[in-house]
């Protein structure tokens, strides 16, 4: 049965087996393997039926019924409501997994033409499901570039398993998904499956193409060999921030004198010069005197006390001003220092955090890409620093680089500009979101533990990024795996890396028999790694998801005890 999960914005569908047992998930491929977000639907046997159980997080409705439902039995070619997480709601489709699926049929199409794709015979392709709108979608071709329109459908449109709401260009490659119907997009053609027959054309818009004529085999003069050349990667280095935080200028230390104090001895002046002035002009009144003659005396006085008291004390309340503007200043351009810092170190560590994901990139997406044969395939060599460091997952890291700031000093004064350096001091500078690596040179042993499923998609990453990073003329892979758990690693024992040059040895043990045929080749291989003459290539990467055939392992034990095969990995699951 195939399984397809229709959300918002995206797409998921998963096969499952002929045989109803276990459990699966259908998974978000584009979130890492330990991300808890990547597994969005369960779904499990009960009783020769797949059956979804609705949980805390999750809804289940019926089509038609609004009301909730504590699990659904899937059936064939009917279509569930599901409410996901964080208010997402989304469909599922079921539909059987036959043969017209997967058969896809070419047609050609008229040059500068629009058609209507829908569940109503009128359309130039019509669908005939109950679950797809009458006028579902719209495409044209003009100028030879498609273009796609949904025609506010019930179920939406999916191109490469992304929603379409309203209008998009197409290009020679994309895939546009309506319920189990896929239409594949060429250069002035299409081509697209039949399941159940359920699909009409309309002929006068859509010629069936004809294949050329086969033409007799002439053999060329001369058969070259195919060499795959693969191309140099050369790996951005992360550029680390080093940086010396300067410490703040120091406060403005003016006189705290109180002003009555600072002031005391000039008033005593003052107040002398100006008794002496009233004194005299009171000696001029009494001797019956003309009170002009006192006036000078009177006014010297007078000076004599406003320079030695105003004077002082516009000068105090001017220099208590001028220290508050120079210490606003003062602060004003250390906090803008300061933010400065924290803007080149942001930057810094985004230089970083592209750099990580370029060096580190998700290989499953990368193997998507065009250029992944050019620019990715096997470009991890010996010697290289990034040969043999996997991503294992998202995180945090400390940023790359040095971060000097001034000694913390002990102070009778309290230094508000002080404290900010200090608090700047204790943070800890993160970058977050970015790749997170293991190295299999560093660390010769390794083991991975957890939930069983989490673990088995973390080792089928691992496996994937060895055989899609690294030559199997430089990495071979060792498996060991018990014959009942064989078949979730099928696809092991037809990857290149597990086979030595000659391509007649195959590194795989399921039983105890099989493991002492590998110990007996690999007691003898690990001699030519032994010694001043010892060689280097290939290194092998042993992986054992069975205890008790590592523990029967002779060359396993070897390697454990021999910390000088620096060419040997092991990785226990």
């Amino acid at each position: 049965m195939l399984v397809t999960l229709m959300c918002e914005n995206r797409l998921y569908d998963i096969l499952l087996p002929e045989k109803v047992r276990g459990r699966h998930w259908i998974e978000d491929p584009n979130l890492e393997v330990t991300d808890p977000g990547r597994r969005l639907l369960s779904i499990e046997a009960e009783a020769s039926t797949w059956k979804i159980a609705a949980g805390r997080k999750l809804k289940l409705y019926t089509m038609d019924s609004p009301e909730a439902v504590p699990y659904l039995k899937l059936k064939v070619g009917e279509m569930y409501v599901v409410g996901l997480p964080g208010d997402r709601r989304g469909y599922i489709f079921t539909e059987s997994y036959t043969q017209d699926r997967c058969t896809f049929k070419k047609y050609l199409v008229n040059p500068n033409v629009v058609f209507n794709i829908g569940g109503s015979v009128e359309n130039q392709i019509s669908i005939h499901n109950p679950y797809v709108s009458s006028v579902h979608a719209q495409v044209s071709l003009k100028n030879d570039i498609w273009t796609i329109r949904d025609n506010n459908s019930k179920n939406g449109i999916y191109v490469n398993k992304r929603r379409i709401y309203h209008q998009e260009e197409a290009h020679p490659g994309d895939v546009l998904y309506i319920l189990g119907v896929k239409i594949v997009f060429g250069y002035r053609f299409l081509a697209l499956n039949n399941p159940d027959g359920i699909v009409t054309m309309d002929e006068r818009i859509f010629r069936p193409y004809q294949p050329e004529p086969v033409r007799d085999y002439e053999p060329p003069e001369e058969i070259r060999e195919k060499i795959y050349y693969r191309s140099p990667r050369f790996n951005r280095k992360i550029i680390p921030l080093n940086l010396k935080i300067d410490a703040p200028t120091a406060q403005e230390r003016g006189d705290d004198t109180p002003l009555a104090l600072s002031l005391a001895p000039s008033l005593v002046m003052g107040a002398a010069s100006f008794s002496s002035g009233i004194l005299a002009m009171n000696t001029a009144v009494q001797n019956g005197g003309n009170i002009t003659s006192a006036i000078p005396t009177f006014i010297m006085s007078l000076s004599m006390l406003t320079g030695m008291v105003v004077f002082p004390f516009i000068m105090k309340r001017r220099d208590r001003r001028k220290k508050k503007e120079r210490e606003l200043e003062r602060r004003t351009k250390y906090l803008k220092y300061l933010e400065n810092l924290h803007a080149e170190i942001h930057k810094s560590s985004e230089m970083q955090k592209e750099t990580l994901k370029e060096n580190y990139p998700l290989v499953l997406n990368q193997m998507k890409e065009r250029d992944f044969f050019d620019m990715l395939l096997w470009s991890r060599v010996i010697g290289q620093k990034n040969f043999l460091i996997l991503r294992v997952g998202i995180g945090n890291i400390p940023i790359q680089g040095e971060l000097s700031f001034p000694e913390q000093r002990f102070s009778i004064d309290d230094d508000i500009m002080r404290e900010a350096v200090n608090r700047f001091s204790e943070e800890k500078q993160i970058i977050s979101g970015v790749p997170v690596v293991y190295s299999l040179l560093e660390h010769r042993v390794s083991g991975i533990v957890g939930e069983r499923g989490t673990v088995n998609g973390i080792l089928n990453h691992l496996l994937v990024q060895i055989v899609a990073l690294h030559s199997y003329d430089e990495v071979k892979l060792v498996f060991l795996c018990d014959e009942s758990n064989l078949e979730k690693y099928d696809y092991v024992r037809w990857m290149p890396h597990i086979w030595d040059n000659n391509f007649k040895r195959r590194f795989l043990a399921a039983n105890p028999e099989e493991v002492r045929n590998l110990s007996a080749y690999f007691l003898r291989e690990m001699e030519k790694y032994k010694g001043e003459n010892a060689v280097k290539i290939p290194h092998y990467v042993v992986v054992s998801t069975s205890k008790a055939l590592s523990d029967s392992c002779a060359f396993l034990a070897e390697l454990l005890k021999n910390k000088s095969l620096d060419s040997f990995s092991y990785l226990a699951v």
